[in-house]
């Protein structure tokens, strides 16, 4: 077998070894976990976010540049200085 079919073979397998591994990781973590965006239009104070935390009770508190909020699995509480 030549150089260059050697070569050619190597370069498949490697490809073909690099694309089922990426498919299989990309699908292992998707299935496992469901994703969520929220915006300004679901009730978070503003688009810039500094954290993300998640509490023994499972609210989820987010810091924002505006202020502190939290989820309670429905809608976000925003915290302001009176609170």
């Amino acid at each position: 077998m030549s150089k260059l079919k050697k070569g050619n073979c190597l370069l498949w397998c490697v490809l073909f070894f690099a694309l089922f591994s990426n498919s299989y990781l990309l699908h292992s973590q998707v299935s496992d976990e469901q994703l969520v965006h929220f915006d300004i239009e679901d009730g978070l104070p503003s688009k810039v976010v500094y954290g993300i935390e998640q509490d023994s009770s499972g609210f989820i508190w987010v810091s924002t540049d505006v202020g502190l909020s939290y989820f309670d699995g429905y809608e976000f509480h925003t915290l302001t200085t009176k609170d």
